[in-house]
């Protein structure tokens, strides 16, 4: 009994510690651009674009995935766009509302309704710029 009161303490602080270092190691989300919110949002439009080039070579697949990484450079810049514009910010997320259900719905066939969202989306970024600097 004594043997196990002196091996729980010591699992349970291996278990931290692994954990501890898990997230350490961890690389930090990705973030396009210099610190600046409205830098980095320009700098999110580049995964737009190629989003538009995978679709114009029917490559559906690519242009999700290339949707999926501005997405997630999205979660890094909304809540200063937000703050600055709560239109801006609504705009944007709308025509990102848009692009995911034309994506999701995209074939290799027909890619046309997406690439005007993506087009949309991205003439929606260009118009928000100068009201969030």
């Amino acid at each position: 009994m004594r043997l196990f009161l002196f091996v729980i303490p010591i699992a349970l602080v291996a278990i931290v510690a692994f954990f501890a270092y898990q997230n350490a190691n961890r690389p930090a989300p990705a973030t396009v651009g210099s610190g600046d919110p409205v830098a980095r949002l320009k700098n999110l439009t580049t995964e737009v674009s190629k989003s538009i080039d995978a679709l114009k070579v029917g490559d559906v697949d690519k242009a999700r995935k290339e949707f999926d990484e501005f997405d997630e450079g999205w979660e890094t810049v909304e809540d200063a766009v937000k703050a600055k514009s709560a239109a801006a910010y609504r705009q944007i997320q709308d025509a990102m509302d848009e692009v995911k259900a034309r994506l999701l719905r995209a074939e290799k066939s027909e890619t046309s309704l997406a690439q005007e969202a993506l087009d949309r989306l991205n003439k929606t970024i260009d118009d928000a710029l100068p009201n969030l600097r």
